[in-house]
This record gives structure tokens, sequence and C-alpha cells, in this order.
């Protein structure tokens, strides 16, 4: 996180607040004013409080914030005292509970174990306040500070949010589904089925043999698949033979399944399910953090892999140590059709992790569980899951329906139990309808009950899906509402969001055919008996003088009213009501005339991103109501990332961004071909001719081409591209911020290119020179001479690699390079120290380069970290830093991937200088362009691929010797089949342990092999390539790696 001039003391105030007013926290008639509000909201997100609009800092900012409190005493007393939090900012009231010098009553009731009366939402804001202080770095007051007191703490606020979340979504005693309930659990507790014929599962064919067992619950939302989860758990609280962890993929942190998230909350249940096992993991999570912390730019996935790998293998140590191993985990993951929302290739990393934590995670056995909405989805499974079967769940059965409805008409005090016998026969037995019945039913006279059964449409509900049977219901139960005046309120007023009695008078009484005009008195009456209808409407807010429908009854009947004249009438009143009556002036009106417009039929979006934006948070979950084609402009509005047909529905601009928004997410996680095969539904050819590839739009594409191997299309798009790069250059007027330099679009277009012949290298030159001088840019602009940025940095690498830096074209870039100070500054990217390393030929000293850019295990670099510093280098690194690297290369145990991790992390911050002249000799020399993540991505993509795999275990054979390379890695960890996670892991320690001699003589398979340059990625890439028989795109990959090693190699020389 950036932050300027802002003082110390706002930030502080505004990160212990959960919301506030800027105006409050600041100076409004101080000179600096202005900057620092503007500072501020970058900091901050708008969020809507009550009736107000406030604003609360991102979560690192509010990390950055805490971090700056004074250390527990009088100082941070008076800071908190003068921080006063709104009446209902939960947030702000958990900060200041959780960092007073002692605990208050609530709490150490809860950290006794003992029941507290604590409200959810007190709870809620408690638990995420204490996750933010725990891993923003602040100084804990002693009570807190104690690991044990915290993770009690967390415990207690976890299982109260359990329980009342349990006693949600299952209130009453489960009925029915026995057989389920009987298979599920034996499958938890075993991971078989029971016997065929039983009619609980539909076994499914062809398992794969080898894959994690899995069973399947589908059934659309109402079925009662949440309440079957729910018992399940109840049930397996007692067999400590099992470890029960559950995922909802509907959750925001989890929705796109990204496998850190889902370790680290794996983590976080089982340390939960096992306390003695919980400083430990604890201890886990914080490596994964602090890994992830490490990453240079957004995306890092082979470094996750080597965090996440390592915490398994913690894991198995953690659960051996305790005797734990021999118990079972069995996850269940709920909504997971949301996993399909990047693709199937997402699904398949979900079922690789799993295969993953199975293999490595130290459980004797796992078993999962899959729930969501449609048979079809579940089904289609990768192989890294045996899917054994499937239960599909509709109707309880008369005998259950029966008694859930008797159980919900004694706890609403329903007292004509006589007639339910009746109800389930009329209307089934589906568990959402028959609570949609006992709420209608409360306080309602028998023969209103006995009305709703009675009609001419007997036997319509048979052949109904459970939807459509909810929808029935809600049908008889509008029209036979006894209440004459309340039935027309009820349908077409169902169309409004929200009712007051100023609008039954003014909007409804019309449409609705009541009489008009209607007195005040007569719509308030109206108003009041309305609210008695439970069932429809209900208040936001006790004794609020406004109604809303019920959002699930409303969304489901919406399509059927809307369907009528009535409704449409209905709805251009409410339109009309907020654009000239007198809902025009309250907040937010223009957005509600123009949600009932667009209901109605009669408008469209507006084309401004920032009002469509603003649209959606003012509308929020109702944005569902409005046809698809809208609602897949309004979450693109919102930064959503779109599913593919939902892109389908848009055009233009938004199109575009919707696009690249799901192209750079995918990329983000791995899904680079699902990139390249979607890109021929969405812009025949499926490569992207290369004047397309100029485009921002195209960046996450161009990455994706590198990534799977298309060099030869990604070729011809590397003039463009560095076109663009160059006119970028020229016309900034200042810095550019690129997020990923090591990977931007014409860099990786000019590697491409060495995957090329001589003529297409000689020619991209050869055009890149005449377009310099024809356009007149050889003449290089102010902006050039301003000194370095990362854009010029990224051209010195681009012109290096392809051997134009040193030619009169690539001189142009002289005066940027000449006009640099020569006073040295610290490499702290892998850019810079690049660019640096092109610089060098121009008589510039190296600059002193960050560690984290380093392959720190490599053995000549740890020889020196660890020991004392020769001529060659000088570091910046505490005794304490090179003593861990120190422990590592002296322990006489095994190292594992977490010891690697550890050390990495100790080492954040420490500086190398490398001579020049002398370490280019020695054995520092493949190490020095520092490590090489632009060639991860494609060697990811062909090993998990399964290309060449068989030869990793005879090329990995001679790092046995390296007493410190991670055994979970070890050439036996790949004799049989290797999952992506396992590779991933494997890549990031390549990296990191730079050119090994004994590695690459074995990988190139020539004891007389020269060392690489570029380390050990080109020589274990050599290795498999060395095969006529390798596929194209591995031996590719081996010729660009080469042919740049060769250009770095030469670059250095010219020293």
């Amino acid at each position: 996180m950036m932050r300027g001039a802002l003082p110390d003391e706002v930030l502080i105030r505004a990160a212990v607040l959960g919301v506030f007013d800027p105006r409050e926290l600041l100076d409004v008639e101080g000179k600096d004013y202005a900057r620092d509000l503007a500072e501020l909201a970058a900091l901050s997100v708008e969020t809507a409080f009550g009736p107000d609009w406030l604003w609360s800092l991102s979560e690192d900012a509010r990390r950055a914030g805490l971090t700056l409190l004074p250390p527990p005493g009088p100082a941070r007393v008076a800071h908190l005292a003068a921080t006063r939090p709104r009446e209902g900012d939960e947030l702000g009231r958990a900060a200041l509970d959780l960092l007073a010098p002692g605990p208050r009553a609530d709490l150490r009731r809860l950290l006794a174990g003992r029941t507290t009366s604590l409200p959810d939402d007190r709870l809620i804001a408690l638990f995420k306040m204490l996750e933010l202080i725990g891993s923003s770095g602040a100084v804990l007051p002693d009570w807190l500070a104690d690991g044990d007191a915290r993770r009690r703490l967390q415990h207690a606020i976890m299982q109260r949010r359990t329980a009342k979340a349990a006693q949600a979504v299952l209130p009453d005693r489960f009925r029915g589904r026995t057989r389920e309930l009987a298979a599920l659990r034996d499958f938890a507790l075993t991971g078989t089925l029971p016997k065929p014929g039983t009619g609980a599962i539909r076994r499914l064919a062809d398992a794969i043999p080898d894959g994690v067992p899995t069973l399947l619950i589908a059934g659309i939302g109402g079925t009662g698949k949440s309440a079957l989860l729910e018992q399940l758990r109840r049930s397996l609280n007692s067999a400590n033979e099992v470890v029960l962890a559950q995922f909802d993929l509907d959750r925001a942190a989890l929705r796109m399944g990204d496998q850190v998230a889902l370790a680290q909350e794996l983590l976080r249940q089982i340390g939960y399910a096992l306390p003695a096992l919980d400083a430990g993991i604890a201890g886990l999570r914080a490596q994964i953090r602090n890994a992830m912390a490490l990453s240079q730019g957004p995306i890092d996935i082979e470094a996750a892999a080597s965090a996440i790998f390592g915490a398994m293998s913690g894991l198995r140590e953690l659960l051996a140590g305790a005797g734990m191993h021999d118990r079972a985990l069995v996850i269940v993951i709920d909504t997971f059709e949301e996993a399909l929302v990047l693709g199937p290739q997402r699904v398949a990393q979900i079922a690789e992790w799993l295969r993953t934590l199975r293999d490595h995670g130290g459980f004797a056995a796992l078993r999962v569980i899959l729930s969501g909405r449609s048979t079809e989805t579940l089904t289609e499974m990768p192989q890294d899951l045996a899917t054994l079967g499937v239960i599909e769940l509709d109707e309880l059965g008369t005998r259950a329906g029966r008694a859930k409805l008797r159980d919900m008409f004694r706890r609403l005090g329903i007292a004509h139990e006589d007639l339910i016998p009746d109800l389930i026969a009329e209307f089934g037995s589906n568990p959402l309808v028959i609570e949609v019945l006992a709420i209608f039913c409360r306080d309602k006279p028998r023969d209103e009950i006995t009305g709703l059964m009675r009609g001419d449409d007997v036997d319509s509900r048979a052949g109904l899906d459970a939807e459509m049977r909810q929808c029935f219901l809600y049908t008889r139960i509008l029209e036979r509402l006894a209440d004459a005046e309340l039935k027309p309120l009820a349908n077409p007023g169902l169309v409004l969001r929200r009712i007051e009695p100023a609008q039954i008078s003014g909007l409804l009484a019309g449409p609705c055919g009541l009489a008009t005009p209607m007195p005040p008195a007569q719509a308030q009456a109206l108003f009041d008996r309305l609210a008695s209808q439970v069932w429809l409407v209900r208040r936001p807010d006790p004794g609020s003088a406004v109604l809303e429908h019920l959002p699930d009854l409303r969304r489901l009947m919406l399509p059927q009213i809307l369907a009528a004249p009535a409704g449409r009438e209905v709805a251009r009143a409410a339109a009309d009501w907020f654009t000239n009556g007198p809902g025009a002036s309250q907040p937010g009106a223009t957005f509600d005339a123009k949600y009932y417009a667009i209901l109605a039929g009669d408008a469209d979006l507006p084309e401004d991103a920032e009002q469509l934006h603003d649209f959606a948070l003012h509308l929020g979950a109702a944005a569902g109501d409005l046809p698809a084609h809208v609602q897949a402009r309004l979450r693109e509005a919102q930064g959503h990332v779109l599913r593919s047909d939902e892109i389908a529905h848009l055009h233009g601009p938004a199109r575009n961004r919707a696009l690249r928004k799901r192209r750079e997410t995918q990329r983000t996680h791995g899904l680079e071909t699902s990139v390249v095969a979607e890109e021929a539904s969405f812009a025949a050819p499926p490569i992207a001719p290369a004047q397309k590839m100029t485009a921002a739009d195209s960046a996450a594409l161009a990455q994706s081409l590198f990534a799977t191997g298309q060099f030869e299309q990604l070729a011809e798009a590397a003039l463009p591209l560095t076109q663009d790069l160059i006119d970028g250059i020229l016309t900034s007027a200042g810095p550019q911020s690129i997020s990923e330099p090591m990977h931007h679009p014409a860099y990786l277009a000019a590697l491409a290119l060495l995957a090329t012949d001589d003529d297409r290298l000689s020619a991209f030159g050869a055009d890149l020179a005449e377009w310099l001088v024809a356009s007149g840019r050889s003449e290089v602009a102010a902006p050039m001479r301003q000194g370095r940025s990362v854009p010029v940095d990224i051209a010195l690498m681009l012109l290096t690699v392809t051997g134009q830096l040193n030619t009169p074209h690539g001189r142009a870039f002289d005066e940027s390079i000449h006009n640099l100070k020569s006073a040295p500054f610290v490499a702290q990217s892998l850019i810079e120290w690049r660019a640096a390393l092109a610089r060098m030929p121009l008589g510039m000293n190296w600059p002193a380069v960050s560690l984290q850019v380093m392959p720190v295990f490599a053995p000549a670099l740890a020889r020196l970290i660890g020991g004392d510093a020769d001529e060659e280098i000088s570091l910046a690194i505490e005794s304490t830093q090179r003593d861990q690297m120190r422990m590592l290369l002296q322990t006489g145990n095994p190292a594992a991937l977490r010891d690697l991790n550890i050390v990495e992390n100790a080492l954040s911050g420490a500086v190398l200088h490398l001579q020049p002249g002398l370490a280019i000799q020695g054995e520092l020399r493949p190490i020095i362009p520092g490590r090489q993540p632009e060639f991860q991505d494609p060697l990811r993509v062909l090993l998990t691929g399964g290309i060449a795999a068989g030869n990793i275990a005879k090329a990995l054979a001679p790092l046995a010797a390296i007493p410190w390379w991670p055994v979970e890695l070890r050439p036996e960890a790949f004799s049989g089949r290797t999952g992506a996670t396992q590779i991933l892991a494997l890549i990031d320690m390549l990296d990191k342990f730079g050119a090994l001699t004994a590695f690459v003589a074995a990988l190139a398979d020539d004891e007389a092999a020269p060392l690489p340059l570029f380390g050990a990625l080109t020589a274990f890439v050599a290795a498999l390539a060395d095969d006529e028989a390798a596929p194209l795109p591995l031996r590719q990959l081996h010729r660009i790696m080469t042919r740049a090693e060769s250009a770095w190699a030469g670059a250095l020389t010219l020293q």
C-alpha cells in the first residue's frame, strides 16, 4: 500500500473505525485538506451505513494503519479514547474491545468458554477485526498477545457462529432423508456406498480407480441440501475417526476456488476441529501468508504451490506427531457450480488440489462430497475425482413432509394440525414449500387455510419440478387471499420492491383496481393489514414505516406477474412515481425509476460505466430481477468476472472490458489453456491477428499464448507490440505502472521470436529500425530522457534478447541510460536488475540487488549468504538472517519445503552487491540474471499436461547430493503419477536454486555441456527437449531459453 503525506493519526483513527466521515478525521480548514482527502479516498471505499454513505478503509490500508498504533500503554489508551465509533459500527467497537488493555466482560466469558449474549453482528465483527489485527503486525495487548488466548477467542467466536448458522439451517428436528443421511454418513466414515438397490444413491459407472472418492448431492434451491449436510455434520460430531471440513463456494473469499484461499480455510477448520494441533497449524498458515507476501507482482502460482505443498508436509508431521494420522478427512464443498465461472479447467485444478491433499496431507483417507443445483454439472468431473454416485433430492415424501409441517405448526403456534395431511396432499412435500405454507398459515383462521386448498386446478401440481411447485403455491396463496382489498395489493402490487402508505394511494390504487382517490387514512389501514402478511412482506427494521416484499417470493413470481398488463402498468406507475411524483425527492430516485422502467420494458441501461456501477450498488440483490442482458452489464460495471454466456450479452467497450477481466482472472489462476480455448468463441479465429495484440484488452491473451506454447502466432505480433510499448514511453508524461513487467506482452512476443528462424529475427530488427526512422521516433522525445522507468526497462530487456540494443536504432535509448544518476540504488525488482545488466556496457556499475530477485538457494550464493562474504560481494544482511541460512546448510536432516520457505522469508529485505568484473568469472556467473519467472508459465503448462513428465525423476537425480534440496521434491517423489501442485512447487524450487553443475550435466546428458547462464530451468528444459520425439512447443521453449541466455551472455561480455 502506497501512502504519502497523510498524517499517521488520521490513518490510525480510520483503521480503528469501521466506517467514518472523512470530514471528521481531517482538518477541513487546513491547507493540506484537499491533498489529504484525495489520499484518504484512494485508501477507502464508500459504503452504505443506514441512510448515509460513509467511507471505510480497504483491508490493506486498515492493516497499515493498525501497525502505526503506539505500543500498549498510555499513548495507545489516549488514541483509542479519542476514537468514538458511530452507533452500529460494530467493526470499530470490536477494534476498541480487542485493543483495550484488558478483555471486557463479554470477551472474558468467551475466553472462559461460557455463554454470552453477544449478538451475531458483534461476533462477526470481532472475528474479522481479530484476523485483521493479527495479520497486521500491530503490537497486541498482553492479554491478546498470548497465542493460546487469541486462538481460544477465535474458537469461541467460531463456535457461536457455527451454532447460529446451524440453527438457522435446521431449526427443527431433521425429518425424512433417512436413507440419504445413512448413505452419506457411511460414505464419510468408510468411503463406501450402500449396496445397489437401496434407492438412496444413483451409482455412476466407470469411476476412476485411483481418484479421490467423491459423492454428489444435487437439487435446486429449497430441496433441503443444506439441512441434509447440517444433519451430517451433527451426526459426525462424536465420530473421532473423521475430521469434517466444509467449504461454501458462494462465499466471496472462496468463490473462485483459489488454492491458497482453500488451503488457508482448510487449515483453519482443521485447527478448530483438532485444538491440540492448532498452534502448529497457525504456524503453517503464517508460512503461506509470508510466502505470498514475498511474491513480486500480482500472481505467483508456483510460489503458492510451494507454500501449499510445504504446509501439507507440515500438516502430515503434526498429525503423525500427535498420533492422529489414522483419521480420515471429509471435505464438503457446497455451491460447487460457482467453480465453473472460470471454466472447466478451474474444476480440474480444484480436483488436482484435492488429490494432492489426499496423497500428501497426512490423513489416512480423503473423501469428498460435492453439493450443487445441477446433476449434469456435478457429474462432469475430472479424472482426479472418482465420482461414485449421486444423491438427487426432490420432495421429502408424504410421511416426512407431514412431520416437518407439524414441527413448524407447533413452533409457530398454529392450532390446525388436523389440516396437515390435506395440505401436504395438495401442495407436496418440498421443504421450502412446507416452510412457506407454515408461515402463511400463521395467525390465519381455519376457513382461510381450507380455502387455500380449494380450487379448480386439482392435480395441476402433478409433473411440476420443485421450483414450479413453489410458484404454484405462491400463485394459489395470492389468488386465495381472503381480504378483497389486500388481494390486488399482493398481485400485481408484488412488482414493487418496497411499499409505503403513500404509494398505496398514489401509485398502486389505480393499477390495482382500488378506489381512487384514496384517503390517507384508508391507505394507512391497508398498509397495517398488509404488514400482518408475514409470508409476503417484512419490515426492514423494527418500527419501520416501509414494508419490503420477501425477495425470494418476489423473484419467483415476478416474471409471471409482469407477463400480465396489470403488472407492467404497476411498473410504469412506479417509474413515474420516482421520476415526477412524490418519490422523486427520495435518495436514489433516479435509479429506482430506471429499475421499474426496465421491468416495464420501456427503458434500457445508460452507457456510462460509472452510472451503471452506482445503479448496481443501489439495487444490490434486486439486480437479479432484471433481464439477463441487463444483469450482465451491471455485473460488468461492478467489476465481477462474467461467465461466457453473460459476456455473449455484451457489446462494444463493455464486452472488451468483460473479456479482459475474465482473461486476466483466468490467467491469474493458471488457466491460460481456457483463455486460448475460449478465444474461438469470443473472437474467431482462435488466435487474434497481429493488429489486435497491440490493445491492452489483449494482454492476458498474449500472455496465455506464450504460456501455452503458441510461439509462432505470438511472434507475429512482436513488432506491433514493440511499437505499442515504445509509443507508450514517448507519449507518457511520467512513469507508468505495469503490474507484471516480466510478463509484458511485448517482451513475451520478443521471446517468442527466438523460437523462429534467424531470418524472422533479422526481419524484426530491420522493420523496427525502418519504423523508428520513418516515423521520426529515433529522435527520442523528452519523456524518454527522464531516466529509469518500468516501460524503458522492459524495452531494454526486449532489445537485449532480440540483439537490437547495440544497433544504431537500439541506441535511441542511450539518452535515458546516460541521464541516469551514477549514485547507487537498490534493484528491488527483477526488471530493475535485468535493465541494469542491459545498461552495463554503457559504463554503469551494477546496483545493489534485493535477494528476493535472486536464486537464494543456489549453492554458490547460499554458501556466501551463510558463510563469510568475500571480495566479490557485500551483503546488507543481519546476523540473524545469516544464521537462518547457516542452519539450513548445516542441518544433518533432509530439508523440507517449509524450512526453505522460512529461510526465504527471513532473508526478506537483505541486499546483495556484486562486483561486475569478478562476479561473472566465478561460480556466481550462472545466476547473475536472477530468477526467471517469464519461463515458468510455459514449463508449467507443458509439464502439467503430461508432456515429458517421465523424464523428471531421472533429470532430478543429481539434486539428491544437495543437502538442502527439499525432501518432498526428491527424484523418487516423481516416479509415479504427479499432480500439478507438486509440479508447480518443483518449478518454483528449480528457479530458487539457480544453476547446479551436476544437475545441469544430468539434464543436458552431456558432461561437457557449458554451464547455462540462466540456470536450472534452461538446463531442465534442455534435458526434456533433448529428444527428437519431444513435442514441438517443448523444443521451441528450449530454443527460446538458450537464445535468450546467449543474448545476456553477450551483453555481460561487453563490459
